[in-house]
């Protein structure tokens, strides 16, 4: 059995009917637990009721069958390994330097193999030719910066891809994967030193936690006698530590101070680190919004293309850059600092509430998310969501709320934005001599640069592309309708795919002498060749509501 020394449980806290926080720990066994998962809401069995061990942990299951992000493995993330594993090829990123995003092909694909150098346990490991590329498949969590800084260290070619956008469907996640170049970054890649500056998720130390080795946090904060918060890193040399008693901000017992930080004088496994950063984070706001006269927070601003309104195409979703502007909510009638408080005709209560005295029309609610502790909170309101990863994000809170992402903020600024500064992608169609057809995103202030002598048509859409594949397919088909020579093979009816290959084959190739693998010959004009007009139709149907606009291909 494969096991991870520092790996947590994929759910140890829940929401209980009141919208609390609870830890696997606090609560009844099985459907008594009351608790619900903060991601798609169903119902959780607690399983905590045999002594925790190396192989089993206590932790919170979903009732039936999810692909809610939390549930063991979501089943979108189990079906993109299991794709990978059969294609056998993937759709690269585009490499620094590079126009165009290539397709590999492995010889073997091996899911969930630890590593013997770095003793990391990719998703996939897929070899080639005697060299070898590790795929991370982001669902949840993209790839920290120590795990990227050893793949780095260890020289190893390493992709991520971004698969929160596709349907849990298999065409669709196979399309994605080998045909798709987009939500996809090099976490490393030998050839260029490309890298990913990953997200740290701060400095914690191991410690024994639960009968298990876990990552914890020398805990800083605490409320003295008085219920003051206290910040032991700014205590000054003259305050007397020894002549005040500590208690915890989560669970509230008793502190002691040990070296340079709090610990609980009675252990208390359940008073996790999760949740300790999160009610710490309530009171540093709280705290600091009482005491300063003034309190700025980051808002985004969106700075649109000058050609938004002239440009065919024109997306609202990313014709834009953005900005941040700074307002001082004091000066803005901001009066109150709520703590833990729920909204009218909202059933879960919030972390922090800013808004004015008489009114809570521009009310903003502020919640925090850490590794284990995450809740999809449906708000009309303004809304600034903040991970915390360890006390380093308490200090940023400090003078205001200076990170997070945003929700409903709508700030449009009247300035315009140069194109060259937004690049927004664009789909493009480029048709090769050798019959080689290509669809990829390209930036909108590329479109029209001088074409590759090799390309004969190109094609840019007006529509929505939710199926990069069907339209691939839909372009070919318009190009063989005009009588333009290529390879069409992936519209002919004697193209199959079998268990037996690792691509699709030429059913004719013993009787026509067709070539048995034509997508890598990429034959025209072939004599075999007979339309699939089922597959024409299915695209003419999916396809009805894309317009392609023919590009200029003289040099």
């Amino acid at each position: 059995m494969k096991t991870n020394k520092f790996k947590k449980p994929n759910l140890t806290s829940a929401i209980d009917k009141d919208g609390n926080w609870k830890h696997v720990n606090e609560v009844e066994s099985g459907l008594a637990c009351n608790c619900f998962c903060p991601h798609c809401r169903a119902r959780l069995i607690a399983i905590n009721s045999k002594p925790e061990s190396e192989s089993k942990a206590h932790h919170f299951a979903h009732e039936r069958g999810s692909d809610c992000i939390w549930s063991d493995e979501s089943s979108l993330h189990k079906l993109a390994k299991e794709v990978l594993a059969e294609e056998q090829k993937v759709m690269l990123p585009v490499l620094t330097g590079e126009s165009e995003a290539k397709q590999l092909e492995f010889d073997s694909v091996e899911q969930e193999a630890r590593d013997p150098q770095t003793g990391l346990i990719p998703d996939c490991v897929c070899y080639y030719n005697g060299q070898k590329l590790w795929v991370e498949f982001k669902r949840t969590h993209e790839v920290d910066s120590k795990k990227a800084e050893k793949i780095r260290d260890a020289k190893i070619d390493c992709i991520e891809i971004d698969i929160n956008t596709c349907k849990i469907d298999k065409e669709t996640v196979r399309t994605f994967i080998v045909e798709d170049s987009t939500n996809r970054i090099w976490i490393y890649n030998s050839k260029t030193q490309q890298t990913k500056e990953a997200i740290g998720r701060g400095t914690r130390r191991e410690a024994e936690y639960s009968e298990r080795n876990y990552i914890v946090i020398d805990r800083h904060f605490a409320f003295d006698e008085q219920a003051r918060l206290i910040n032991f890193n700014d205590l000054s040399p003259n305050y007397k530590t020894d002549e005040h008693h500590y208690y915890c901000i989560n669970c509230g017992e008793e502190l002691e101070i040990v070296g340079n930080h709090f610990v609980h004088k009675v252990e208390n496994k359940k008073c996790i680190d999760d949740i300790y950063l999160m009610m710490a984070a309530r009171e540093v706001i709280y705290y600091n919004f009482y005491k300063n006269d003034n309190y700025k927070i980051v808002v985004p601003k969106f700075y649109f293309c000058k050609d938004y309104n002239t440009c065919k195409f024109a997306d609202d979703t990313k014709c834009y850059t953005e900005g941040r502007v700074f307002p001082d909510l004091k000066s803005l009638g901001y009066t109150l600092c709520e703590k833990g408080q729920k909204m009218p005709g909202h059933k879960e209560a919030y972390d922090i509430i800013l808004r004015k005295a008489d009114s809570l029309e521009d009310a903003i609610v502020v919640n925090f998310a850490t590794e284990d502790c995450e809740r999809d909170l449906i708000c009309d309101y303004r809304q600034i969501e903040i991970n915390l990863t360890s006390e380093e994000d308490l200090a940023q809170l400090s003078d205001g709320i200076n990170t997070g992402r945003h929700h409903n903020f709508i700030e449009r600024s009247d300035q315009p934005a140069d194109p060259k500064v937004i690049r927004a992608d664009i789909f493009k169609f480029s048709l090769y001599r050798s019959g080689k057809a290509f669809l990829g995103p390209v930036p909108c202030t590329e479109i029209y640069r001088p074409r590759n002598r090799e390309v004969i048509k190109e094609f840019l859409y007006e529509g929505i592309i939710t199926s990069p594949k069907d339209v691939r397919l839909y372009t070919l088909l318009s190009c063989l309708k005009k009588n333009i020579e290529g390879c069409y093979c992936e519209l002919c009816r004697y193209l199959k795919c079998n268990s037996g290959y690792p691509s699709p084959i030429c059913i004719r190739y013993k009787k026509q002498g067709t070539p048995k693998n034509p997508l890598e010959i990429k034959p025209c004009n072939c004599k075999a060749f007979d339309l699939d007009y089922y597959l024409t139709g299915e695209l003419e149907i999916n396809c009805r509501d894309i317009k392609l606009i023919e590009l200029d291909t003289k040099i």
